[in-house]
This record gives structure tokens, C-alpha cells and sequence, in this order.
């Protein structure tokens, strides 16, 4: 179980994982839930600050599964490059959400536009594919600067 009850103070994704913004968020909880409640849950985390090696630890197999499963299926190797996963996972982050969104971003960022190549017929015509960073966002590409 968790929850944003305390996302408006200063403390949760957005701020610095301190001893005050532990107590702090801990004596609201205390408002707000009866200690009967508060008595039956076994153990209260406080999350901290995510930083961007965070979320690439927890985008990276994620990307390991998809590079796998096109390996395995396809006979087809997918490099993804430092510049790519940063932009993924700034993608993927908020103050706001956490990582909730990471792996909707990569199905978008990734799995779809592999579906497309898969679908029409493209990704067999290269064994190496790479992600890479251009003007309009990530695109997948033949490895080697080859043009589709």
C-alpha cells in the first residue's frame, strides 16, 4: 500500500531524503489515519529522492528484457546507448509520479517502433538495430548508419 498524503510538503520524490522530512511525513500520516489503523500496518517506508542512476537501474531490464526477447525471436541484436537511456529515463520520471510511468514510456519510446518494424517486415533486413538520439527524439535504426 502506498500514498501521495504528504506529496504537497516537503518531502516524497521531490526533496531530499532527510530525518525532518521523515518525522515530518510521518506526523502526518498520524493526522490523518486513526492509530488503530496506523497500529495494523506492519511498516512505514518514507521514499527518497530519486536520482537519474536510480531510475536507469530499474529502465536498464527492462531494456535487457526487450534486447532478450529480439534476440531470441528475431535473431536480431538491439543496442541501446548511455545518450538513449538517459533520455528514456528523464522521460519516464516525474517529481510528480515517480517512475510510474517508465515503462509506458518505453513501450512507447521502443516496443512500439520495434512492433512496426517487426510488422513491416523491416527488422529481419539487419541483424544489429540501435537507438539512438536525433533532433525529433529516439529512433531505431540499423547499426552502422544505415539508412531503411
Amino acid at each position: 500500500m502506498t500514498s501521495n498524503i504528504a506529496s504537497d510538503k516537503q518531502m516524497g520524490f521531490r526533496y531530499q531524503d532527510t530525518e525532518e522530512a521523515k518525522t515530518a511525513m510521518l506526523h502526518e500520516l498520524r493526522k490523518r489515519f486513526r492509530a488503530e489503523f496506523i497500529n495494523r500496518i506492519d511498516e512505514q517506508v518514507v521514499f527518497r529522492t530519486l536520482a537519474e542512476a536510480d531510475v536507469r537501474s530499474i529502465l536498464r531490464p527492462m531494456l535487457d528484457q526487450i534486447c532478450d526477447d529480439l534476440r531470441e525471436q528475431h535473431k536480431v541484436t538491439l543496442q541501446v546507448g548511455e545518450e538513449a537511456e538517459g533520455v528514456l529515463a528523464r522521460a519516464g520520471y516525474s517529481a510528480d509520479y515517480g517512475v510510474r510511468e517508465l515503462r509506458r514510456t518505453v513501450e512507447r519510446l521502443i516496443q512500439v517502433p520495434l512492433s512496426g518494424l517487426i510488422l513491416g517486415g523491416k527488422l529481419k533486413r539487419y541483424s544489429v538495430w540501435q537507438v539512438v538520439c536525433g533532433a525529433e527524439g529516439l529512433s531505431i535504426l540499423p547499426a552502422g548508419g544505415e539508412t531503411l
